[in-house]
C-alpha cells in the first residue's frame, strides 16, 4: 500500500485519535460518538498468595497499628481465627493470604473502611 498523500499511516491515525480522545475528556467534543467495548479475560495465570508465617502476620497487623479484633474485622475473620494464626495454631486460607498480601502491599486501601467509633452512621 503506497501512501498518495491523502491516506493516513497508522501511526498518524492512532495520534489523531488520541487528540480526539483528549478533546472529548475536556468536553470539546460534546456530541461525539462514543463506543464502550467490555474486555472479559477468559484465561489468564493469577499468582498464589504468599504463605505467611506467624510472626508475619503479627508484622503486618502492628505495622497497621490495629488489635487483632480490628485486623480480624476488616479482613472479615474472627478474633479467634486471628490470634490462631499469630500463635501458629491455624494457617490462614487462601482467601485470608490474598487480603493480607492487599493489606501489606497497599495498607491504605482499607483506611477508607475504618472511622472512628460511633460516627460510622452519622
Amino acid at each position: 500500500m503506497t501512501d498518495t498523500g491523502d491516506e493516513q499511516t497508522f501511526g498518524q491515525r492512532l495520534i489523531q485519535a488520541a487528540h480526539e480522545a483528549l478533546a472529548y475528556k475536556g468536553g470539546e467534543l460534546p456530541d461525539a460518538r462514543v463506543t464502550r467495548a467490555k474486555v472479559t479475560a477468559r484465561r489468564v495465570d493469577v499468582v498464589a498468595p504468599p504463605e505467611y508465617s506467624q510472626a508475619d502476620i503479627r508484622r503486618i497487623r502492628d505495622g497497621l497499628g490495629l488489635s487483632q479484633a480490628v485486623f480480624a474485622e476488616l479482613i472479615g475473620a474472627s478474633t479467634s481465627t486471628v490470634r490462631a494464626w499469630e500463635q501458629g495454631v491455624r494457617e490462614p486460607s487462601e482467601m485470608a493470604r490474598r487480603l493480607i498480601a492487599l493489606a501489606e502491599r497497599d495498607p491504605e486501601i482499607f483506611a477508607k473502611d475504618m472511622v472512628p467509633a460511633g460516627s460510622a452512621n452519622d
